[in-house]
C-alpha cells in the first residue's frame, strides 16, 4: 500500500525516487512543475528524524544547480526551514 511505502522510507529516498521519475518529462517546463509539486508533497509528508534538514540541505543545492526550480518549489523550503525551526525550539 502506498501509505506503508512511506512509512519505510524517508523523505531524501522518496526525493531521488521522484527526480528519477521527473527525468521523464523532456520539457524543461514539465520537469519543473513535476517537481516542484513532488518536492512539495515530500515537505508535507510527516517528518523522521534528521530527514528534514538533509531534504532542506538537499533542495538547497538542487536550487543552485538549477535556479529555475526555486520557482516551482520555493514555498516548500521556506516551510521546510518554518519547520526545522519549530522543531529546533522543541
Amino acid at each position: 500500500r502506498y501509505r506503508d511505502y512511506l512509512d519505510e522510507n524517508s523523505q531524501v529516498s522518496l526525493l531521488g525516487i521522484g527526480l528519477y521519475a521527473a527525468a521523464a518529462h523532456e520539457d524543461i517546463d514539465d520537469w519543473l512543475k513535476y517537481s516542484g509539486d513532488w518536492i512539495t508533497e515530500l515537505v508535507f509528508l510527516p517528518p523522521k528524524g534528521e530527514s528534514l534538514k538533509k531534504l532542506k540541505n538537499l533542495l538547497e543545492q538542487l536550487t543552485t544547480f538549477e535556479p529555475r526550480l526555486y520557482c516551482t518549489c520555493g514555498r516548500a523550503l521556506h516551510t521546510l526551514e518554518s519547520l526545522i525551526a519549530e522543531l529546533n525550539k522543541l
